[in-house]
């Protein structure tokens, strides 16, 4: 029976399923399901076309807003699950979220699934924040299961919209860490006379960069010695101004990498004495428990998301929002202080234990039959 069951996942962003979804259609794939991916234009991990039965790209599915594109994607959507009669229909990102709720609804597509990764009106106002916000709690009243990534995003959601169909599965993630990827490295018997600092994500605004230049700006005229790593491809739809992007590319101490395979990524983090990650808005921040798991720690502000990814016991890595003076202080005195070993070991361990890939991903499977036996027991 499980065989032929089919599942239509859909994501706007081919980043977005190279970096998270494909973990969880892998496992999908691998529980006996049938699925059909549907998303946006771009280049896709090769892999994907191992753990889906047909791949369909839709060239108006894109980040942004733009009505008649929306319009077309809604359609060709509604057709797509018309034809293939998914069984359950799985979205996540405010725009796939609310073209996908709406098709599946219409379509009667018994089980719709809505993961929520993070709150994409939070820092919005106006006019801007009311539309993209209704859109959003239009799609939850459409999908009959709400997943979401933290549970600081859940208390935020559940003050503002009630339901009972919201659950965070286990600690919270999309698809956690890989531990066989992501761990500490051995101590290191010689003395480093580079300090280096990292930031993974996509390059944009909402990512804070200009604020992450900045700080490394003040931090230089201090310690000589330190450089900055990014790892990430810049992010069209939220781009930083040229200015900033031409400073970066110039910068003596800023190397910039673009987006590189989980396993470099691993090798380039372990080197990483600190992360620095100043995201404006976050569901989580897989980065932060990426570099965790290789015990690095990260200073990132204390928000809605962030706040979950750090431990009780690191709980000074979390800067007040907008905090410069002290996130530039704490710096410094981290740096002059670091984690030794022991600690490093103690803070992966605990990513290891709440993040952990394969429990995050058995959590997400249990979750997906779970659903399909309360909805075959309810006929």
């Amino acid at each position: 029976m499980k065989s032929q069951l089919k599942i239509l996942y859909l994501l706007t962003s081919p980043l977005s399923v190279n970096t998270f979804g494909i973990q969880q259609i892998k496992v999908l794939y691998e529980h006996g399901f049938a699925v059909y991916l549907v998303c946006g234009p771009g280049d896709l991990n090769s892999d994907l076309v191992k753990y889906t039965t047909n791949i369909y790209t839709s060239p108006y599915l894109r980040r942004g807003s733009s009505p008649i594109w929306d319009f077309i994607s809604a359609i060709n959507l509604f057709l797509t699950i018309l034809r293939v009669k998914p069984t359950i229909v799985i979205y996540s990102t405010p725009k796939s979220a609310l073209l996908g709720a709406l098709a599946s609804f219409f379509n009667r597509t018994p089980i719709r699934i809505y993961q929520i990764w993070g709150i994409r009106w939070q820092n919005l106002s106006g006019i801007k924040l009311w539309l993209i916000r209704s859109a959003d709690f239009l799609a939850m009243l459409l999908s009959t299961n709400i997943t979401i990534v933290s549970k600081s995003v859940l208390q935020f959601i559940s003050a503002r919209y009630k339901t009972k169909k919201m659950i965070v599965l286990g600690s919270g993630s999309t698809a956690g860490v890989d531990t066989q990827i992501f761990y500490p490295s051995k101590p290191s018997l010689g003395l480093n006379p580079k300090l280096k600092l990292g930031y993974a994500g996509r390059v944009c605004n909402d990512k804070g960069v200009s604020e992450l230049y900045n700080l490394l700006v003040k931090l230089v005229s201090q310690i000589p010695n330190l450089y900055l790593e990014i790892i990430g491809d810049l992010d069209l739809d939220d781009k930083i101004s040229d200015i900033l992007v031409s400073d970066i590319k110039s910068h003596s101490k800023i190397q910039w990498t673009r987006n590189i395979p989980q396993d470099e990524l691993a090798e380039h983090m372990r080197s990483w004495d600190l992360q620095i990650f100043l995201s404006k808005r976050e569901g989580l921040g897989n980065v932060i428990i990426e570099a965790g798991a290789c015990g690095v720690p990260t200073f990132c502000w204390n928000i809605i998301g962030t706040k979950d990814a750090i431990p009780e016991f690191a709980q000074d890595f979390l800067i007040p929002y907008g905090d410069t003076n002290l996130l530039e202080k704490s710096v410094i005195s981290y740096l002059d202080s670091p984690l030794d070993q022991s600690e490093k070991i103690a803070l992966s361990h605990w990513y290891h234990e709440n993040f952990e890939q394969k429990k995050v991903l058995t959590n997400f499977a249990e979750f997906i039959n779970d659903n399909l036996e309360e909805y075959y027991d309810s006929k």
